[in-house]
């Protein structure tokens, strides 16, 4: 079990040195990685004004397809308002020690809110996006879709 933690912690760290793209990598990672921390978004995405037909669960991208990526960026950015709002709670809670993920950060020596996106790195995230939306709309025409 311990491998799998330390494997676990080597990947964020290593998506971390990427920039805002690996900060929402291991945001997205961090939202979806048990049913609590789902339930907690959950929370979050309820007080926030999307309308029934937006998704609620963020997109976790990948390094080996542009697209996943693509797709992550759009999602996060409808899903702005609570992201943030998750990440101010559960950074909060980290520092009060409120949780049980105190402990675990303590004995996995990594922290979700080295990952906290800045509006600088929001609007690097929109530039991405915005280059690839070309990419992404070609695509799908040449797949005839």
């Amino acid at each position: 079990m311990e491998n799998a933690r330390d494997e676990e912690i080597c990947k964020l760290m290593a998506w971390r040195k990427k920039g805002p793209m690996g900060k929402l990598h291991n945001i997205c990672t961090w939202i979806t990685r048990t049913l609590q921390q789902q339930d907690r978004f959950q929370d979050r995405v309820a007080k926030s004004n999307l309308s029934p037909n937006d998704a609620s669960v963020p997109i976790v991208g990948s390094i080996t397809w542009w697209g996943g990526d693509y797709d992550s960026l759009v999602q996060a950015f409808l899903l702005r308002d609570a992201i943030e709002d998750f990440m101010i709670s559960e950074i909060r809670s980290q520092k009060l020690g409120k949780t049980s993920y105190q402990k675990e950060k303590e004995s996995q020596n990594y922290s979700i809110d080295n990952n906290e996106l800045t509006v600088d790195d929001w609007e690097e995230l929109r530039e991405m996006k915005d280059i690839l939306e070309p990419f992404r709309k070609w695509s799908l025409i040449l797949q005839g879709k």
